[in-house]
């Protein structure tokens, strides 16, 4: 790896490469995970073995997912998410512009909490990790006749490998498992029973969740309605479950499907999907969270919004010749109906749109007396 003045470079060593994502995998620029032999500082990022490479495909302004991990990491979200643009190159064909991040999961690298303790969930209508269970949102319970979006949630554990991590306690995995899942359903109860006026703070980390949504509403995340890539985690069974870290979008600001996505529209309606919309609005109709949200939205529109600002205008100076390149390697792709994705050679004029957009978004979030989150 040539760091280009930037960062370290990295010697000529053996990786493991291999593909990562659900429906990216589908795409045609393919995104993917490497490992290496032992941990490694790559880019100013903590030490890890695995880091991943974000293909940003469907994104003509290449920046979605590095807005929305701008304000994690300003908002100090733990274990955000941090990201490097890369110019990618197998066999010394180029194959584009690509976004270096952290692997997502437990370990120093990302969630830096103790595997034998803790557990990171993920709420994800893949429902395709070997330990998961559906949530029933109406009769408060773990059902085992599967997901189904209408009325469920999809839970599934998503780091570590319980494996591995029970026989060290003296439990079998699924006895470790029914263990958490039903810590888990009890936030989820206190969540969906609990009313407006009281207090979830037992439960969950009220910071978190605020922090959580307000990326996630911010970039108008479109995953949230299934939902997908929605991640939470806890510490120990005797601590509380904290929102995060984010991941994911892609599908968010100004595309849902296609290019011309409007920016007031809520983050997640009572359209198709149900059963994230039904949780999210439970969750975010507290009026303990909601006046933590008031306080911290205004906070950013005042402060952070300016520096959000000058940090896209540096970063698209950046990746401007890359991404003009990017567009050539990958261009405009009609081939899918539900995927229309643009070219990134437009660079400048697809920039102008995502500011516009972002501004247009917080004149809209500033109005709704749901901050944008929910209708």
């Amino acid at each position: 790896m040539d760091g280009n003045g930037m960062y370290d470079d990295l010697p000529e060593q053996e990786v493991t490469f291999r593909g990562r994502g659900n429906s990216t995998w589908n795409m045609k620029k393919k995104p993917y995970r490497f490992k290496m032999d032992k941990k490694t500082e790559v880019c100013g990022m903590k030490k890890a073995k695995s880091f991943a490479l974000i293909a940003n495909y469907i994104d003509c302004s290449l920046m979605r997912n590095t807005v929305a991990l701008w304000l994690a990491n300003y908002l100090e979200m733990p274990f955000a998410n941090h990201c490097v643009p890369v110019k990618v190159y197998f066999n010394g064909i180029c194959k584009g512009q690509y976004m270096l991040t952290e692997k997502t999961g437990v370990g120093s690298g990302s969630v830096d909490i103790d595997e034998e303790k803790g557990m990171l969930f993920e709420i994800d209508s893949n429902y395709d990790e070997d330990y998961k269970f559906a949530y029933d949102l109406y009769s408060h319970t773990a059902v085992q006749n599967g997901y189904n979006n209408t009325r469920t949630l999809p839970v599934m554990i998503s780091d570590p490998d319980l494996t591995e991590i029970a026989p060290a306690l003296g439990l079998t995995a699924d006895e470790y498992f029914d263990t958490w899942k039903n810590d888990f359903s009890a936030m989820l109860t206190a969540v969906m029973t609990t009313p407006s006026t009281g207090s979830l703070k037992e439960y969950i980390d009220i910071e978190s969740v605020v922090n959580f949504f307000m990326v996630n509403s911010l970039s108008s995340n479109h995953e949230m309605r299934h939902p997908k890539s929605f991640k939470l985690y806890k510490d120990s069974l005797d601590g509380v479950y904290k929102f995060g870290p984010v991941w994911d979008f892609d599908w968010a600001f100004t595309f849902d499907g296609r290019e011309g996505a409007p920016a007031n529209t809520p983050m997640v309606d009572n359209n198709g999907d149900c059963g994230g919309y039904t949780f999210i609005k439970a969750l975010l109709s507290n009026e303990e969270i909601r006046t933590l949200y008031q306080q911290k939205w205004n906070a950013f529109v005042k402060d952070g919004y300016p520096e959000l600002k000058a940090y896209m205008e540096e970063y698209a100076t950046l990746i401007e010749p890359s991404a003009k390149e990017n567009g050539v390697l990958w261009p405009a792709d009609y081939s899918v109906d539900w995927r229309l994705s643009e070219s990134s050679f437009d660079f400048r004029e697809n920039f102008d749109k995502l500011k516009v957009w972002i501004q247009q978004r917080i004149n809209y979030c500033n109005e709704d007396p749901n901050f944008g989150l929910y209708r």
